[in-house]
Order: C-alpha cells, then sequence, then structure tokens
C-alpha cells in the first residue's frame, strides 16, 4: 500500500478542497527464483479519471542486473553491491491533475507525459541517497476540461535532481 497525500491545488487556494490522497494496492508474485509478476491500481478519488492500473513482470539478469516491463514505468536497472544505482527507463504518466482557484469556472487543470529516462542513485553515507536523473519527454498534452481534445504541448528536456533516505 502507497500513499500520496498532498494539496493538488493552486497555491492561492491552499484549503482542504485541494487536499487529496490517492494511493496504490500492489501485489506482487515470485514466479521463479529470477521472475516475479506485479498486480494492481492507483485509486485517484475526486480525479475525472478515478483509477490506473499497474502490472507488468521483473526478471532479475544477475544479482546487480534487473529488467522490468511493466506500465506505467519500463526500465533496465543496474544496482551495484554499495547501493549505487543507474537506470534506463521509459514512463507513461496519463493521470495529473490539479484543481483551479474555487473563482475558475475550468475546475480542474489536467495533463499527461511519457518521458525516457537516464539516471543514476548515489549512496550518502548510510542515510542519505543522492539521485540525478535526465529525461525526455514527449506525448505531451494539457487539458482544462475534458469535453474538447487536449492540446499538445512541446516536447523537452528535464533535468531532476533528488535527495531522499531512510527513517
Amino acid at each position: 500500500l502507497c500513499l500520496q497525500p498532498g494539496l493538488y491545488g493552486e497555491a492561492s487556494a491552499l484549503d482542504l478542497g485541494a487536499f487529496r490522497m490517492p494511493f496504490e494496492v500492489t501485489g506482487l508474485q515470485a514466479l521463479s527464483p529470477r521472475l516475479s509478476g506485479l498486480l494492481g491500481v492507483v485509486i485517484y478519488p475526486g480525479y475525472s479519471r478515478p483509477f490506473d492500473p499497474r502490472f507488468g513482470v521483473r526478471y532479475a539478469l544477475s544479482d546487480t542486473w534487473s529488467v522490468d516491463l511493466q506500465y506505467p514505468e519500463s526500465r533496465v536497472l543496474w544496482r551495484s553491491l554499495a547501493g549505487t544505482e543507474a537506470y534506463a527507463l521509459i514512463r507513461n504518466d496519463p493521470i495529473n491533475e490539479f484543481w483551479l482557484d474555487g473563482d475558475d469556472p475550468r475546475k480542474a487543470y489536467q495533463f499527461e507525459e511519457s518521458r525516457a529516462a537516464l539516471g543514476c542513485v548515489l549512496p550518502l553515507g548510510n542515510l542519505l541517497r543522492l539521485r540525478l536523473e535526465a529525461a525526455y519527454l514527449f506525448n505531451r498534452s494539457v487539458d482544462f476540461a475534458r469535453e474538447a481534445p487536449a492540446r499538445s504541448v512541446e516536447e523537452g528536456v528535464l533535468l531532476g535532481v533528488g535527495l531522499g533516505g531512510s527513517l
């Protein structure tokens, strides 16, 4: 179970109406010592599209290499015994929705995109990890109401840096 609480609205309209809590329920099953399957769903309460499925397989080529053929993200991952990771991925994000100010007649802003990325994760001591990623964004569209066709948005490049760790 994965919870994703957050304010999915404009910063100027910080109220409980913008608070949403999407959650994911996913099951994993080992099919052999190196192959496993995944099946699940992400629920988006109050969104225009209320759920998105999760499915796929993971194959461990060795102790350091694995391949995920999954929806919404497929990737090739190398992980050293020291905790360093390098990966290549392709991801489809069909559900990104944010609520607009209560006075805005359009009510919600939705965007969709796909990305191809290369990245690495580097351990910084025992607790922290640094993530670096370069991505190419494509298949992008933006919409304010699901009644009309979504508008295409230019493709682009995204550079990401993240800092995370264990509690």
